[in-house]
Protein backbone atom coordinates (compact mmCIF):
# COMPACT_ATOMS: atom_id res chain seq x y z
CA UNK A 1 0.00 0.00 0.00
CA UNK A 2 2.83 2.43 0.55
CA UNK A 3 4.17 1.29 -2.68
CA UNK A 4 0.86 2.68 -4.56
CA UNK A 5 0.84 5.81 -2.07
CA UNK A 6 4.51 6.50 -3.12
CA UNK A 7 3.31 6.21 -6.88
CA UNK A 8 0.34 8.39 -6.43
CA UNK A 9 2.76 11.18 -4.65
CA UNK A 10 5.08 11.04 -7.69
CA UNK A 11 2.25 11.07 -10.15
CA UNK A 12 0.58 14.01 -9.54
CA UNK A 13 3.08 16.29 -7.21
CA UNK A 14 2.27 19.80 -6.61
CA UNK A 15 4.59 22.10 -9.29
CA UNK A 16 3.42 18.86 -12.03
CA UNK A 17 -0.40 19.51 -10.85
CA UNK A 18 -0.85 22.40 -12.22
CA UNK A 19 1.09 21.99 -15.43
CA UNK A 20 -1.31 18.77 -15.72
CA UNK A 21 -4.36 20.99 -15.65
CA UNK A 22 -3.54 23.62 -17.63
CA UNK A 23 -2.96 20.89 -20.13
CA UNK A 24 -6.08 19.10 -19.76
CA UNK A 25 -8.13 22.09 -20.14
CA UNK A 26 -6.57 23.02 -23.57
CA UNK A 27 -6.79 19.84 -24.68
CA UNK A 28 -10.34 19.53 -23.74
CA UNK A 29 -11.22 23.04 -24.94
CA UNK A 30 -9.11 22.86 -28.31
CA UNK A 31 -10.25 19.28 -29.39
CA UNK A 32 -13.82 18.08 -30.52
CA UNK A 33 -16.24 15.68 -29.12
CA UNK A 34 -15.30 12.99 -31.60
CA UNK A 35 -11.97 12.31 -30.52
CA UNK A 36 -11.36 9.89 -27.88
CA UNK A 37 -10.47 10.83 -24.49
CA UNK A 38 -8.07 8.20 -24.24
CA UNK A 39 -6.41 9.51 -27.30
CA UNK A 40 -6.29 12.94 -26.07
CA UNK A 41 -5.12 11.42 -22.79
CA UNK A 42 -1.93 9.84 -24.20
CA UNK A 43 -1.19 13.12 -26.41
CA UNK A 44 -1.28 15.22 -23.41
CA UNK A 45 0.56 12.31 -21.41
CA UNK A 46 3.79 12.75 -24.38
CA UNK A 47 3.09 16.69 -24.42
CA UNK A 48 3.25 16.59 -20.32
CA UNK A 49 6.17 13.90 -19.50
CA UNK A 50 8.52 14.71 -22.53
CA UNK A 51 7.69 17.64 -24.63
CA UNK A 52 7.43 20.11 -21.90
CA UNK A 53 10.34 19.62 -19.73
CA UNK A 54 12.57 19.44 -23.19
CA UNK A 55 11.21 22.64 -24.14
CA UNK A 56 11.16 24.60 -20.74
CA UNK A 57 15.03 23.20 -19.99
CA UNK A 58 15.51 24.82 -23.79
CA UNK A 59 13.98 27.62 -23.45
CA UNK A 60 15.74 28.56 -19.81
CA UNK A 61 19.59 28.53 -21.74
CA UNK A 62 20.75 24.77 -21.84
CA UNK A 63 22.57 23.75 -24.58
CA UNK A 64 21.29 21.35 -26.89
CA UNK A 65 23.79 18.37 -26.04
CA UNK A 66 21.70 18.96 -22.43
CA UNK A 67 19.01 18.41 -23.76
CA UNK A 68 19.64 15.38 -25.85
CA UNK A 69 21.05 13.76 -22.75
CA UNK A 70 17.71 14.73 -21.31
CA UNK A 71 15.73 12.77 -23.62
CA UNK A 72 17.64 9.88 -23.17
CA UNK A 73 17.53 9.95 -19.54
CA UNK A 74 14.08 10.10 -19.77
CA UNK A 75 13.93 7.17 -22.40
CA UNK A 76 15.77 4.85 -20.79
CA UNK A 77 13.85 5.62 -17.65
CA UNK A 78 10.51 4.62 -19.16
CA UNK A 79 10.24 1.14 -17.76
CA UNK A 80 11.35 2.38 -14.40
CA UNK A 81 8.40 5.17 -14.86
CA UNK A 82 5.67 2.89 -15.95
CA UNK A 83 3.69 3.49 -13.15
CA UNK A 84 4.25 7.08 -12.62
CA UNK A 85 3.10 7.05 -16.23
CA UNK A 86 0.36 5.14 -15.78
CA UNK A 87 -1.03 7.63 -13.01
CA UNK A 88 -0.63 10.21 -14.83
CA UNK A 89 -2.44 9.34 -17.60
CA UNK A 90 -5.51 8.12 -16.14
CA UNK A 91 -5.29 11.69 -14.20
CA UNK A 92 -5.36 13.44 -17.53
CA UNK A 93 -7.39 11.53 -19.45
CA UNK A 94 -10.43 12.05 -16.07
CA UNK A 95 -9.32 15.62 -16.51
CA UNK A 96 -9.91 16.17 -19.55
CA UNK A 97 -13.22 13.88 -19.48
CA UNK A 98 -14.44 16.88 -16.50
CA UNK A 99 -13.70 19.72 -18.37
CA UNK A 100 -15.72 17.97 -21.38
CA UNK A 101 -18.23 17.71 -19.52
CA UNK A 102 -18.29 21.06 -17.81
CA UNK A 103 -18.01 22.31 -21.35
CA UNK A 104 -21.22 20.64 -22.55
CA UNK A 105 -23.50 21.42 -19.11
CA UNK A 106 -22.06 25.08 -19.28
CA UNK A 107 -23.57 25.29 -23.36
CA UNK A 108 -26.69 23.49 -22.39
CA UNK A 109 -27.37 26.20 -19.83
CA UNK A 110 -27.31 29.05 -22.37
CA UNK A 111 -30.17 30.52 -23.69
CA UNK A 112 -31.69 29.37 -27.42
CA UNK A 113 -30.80 31.58 -30.10
CA UNK A 114 -33.76 33.04 -31.42
CA UNK A 115 -34.41 32.87 -35.48
CA UNK A 116 -33.62 36.07 -37.35
CA UNK A 117 -37.27 37.86 -37.87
Amino acid sequence: MEDLMYILELGFSGSDLSRAIILAFFIAIMFSHNRSIWTLGAGGLLIDRIIWPLVEQSLSGAEPGTVMESFTSIIGALGDDLGVYVIRYLGIVIMIGLFREARVRLHHMMPAKKAAA
